[in-house]
């Protein structure tokens, strides 16, 4: 005969077979959809999940600001572009600054709508901003539709 705590083992509920298909099958059937999903997921023919349609990450946005009239060269654009990078970098917002004009910049943010917002409050609060345009609409410092939480960098 076996001793009493090894009797108790072989009852116990880690020491059972475990059928993974009925597993699988339970799991699947509780399944939500992830907001948070890189693409939207369908069953196949196989019982398995795949990919389908297009991917569901953030596509890049792109906004220009138009920098005051001091900014008349491409050396001070640059500059203006460069000091903004790092202040967003610091921040945790990545943008692609390319200055286009005298006086003129293009940005590219690569999380799409997640931050657009954030940098437009960013631009409008710098004293080098003149018009900022994002989908052919110009907002300007100042401007009550700017929304609210913006940035102050004079602090």
């Amino acid at each position: 005969t076996l001793p009493p705590s090894a009797e108790a083992g072989m009852n116990s509920r880690f020491n059972r077979k475990i059928d993974l298909e009925v597993l699988e099958a339970d799991l699947m059937e509780d399944e939500e959809g992830d907001d948070n999903a890189a693409f939207d997921m369908k069953r196949g023919e196989d019982g398995k999940l795949h990919p389908t349609g297009d991917p569901k990450t953030p596509k890049p946005e792109m906004m220009f600001v138009q920098l005051k009239e001091e900014f008349d060269t491409k050396d001070k654009v640059e500059r203006v572009a460069e000091k903004w990078t790092s202040l967003l970098y610091t921040n945790g917002l990545k943008v692609r600054p390319y200055p286009i004009e005298d006086n003129r910049l293009l940005f590219v943010v690569d999380t799409g709508m997640y931050d657009t917002e954030e940098f437009k409050q960013f631009a409008l609060s710098m004293e080098e901003t003149e018009v900022f345009e994002y989908k052919q609409q110009k907002y300007y410092p100042g401007d009550q539709n700017k929304g609210a939480g913006a940035y102050d960098m004079k602090k």
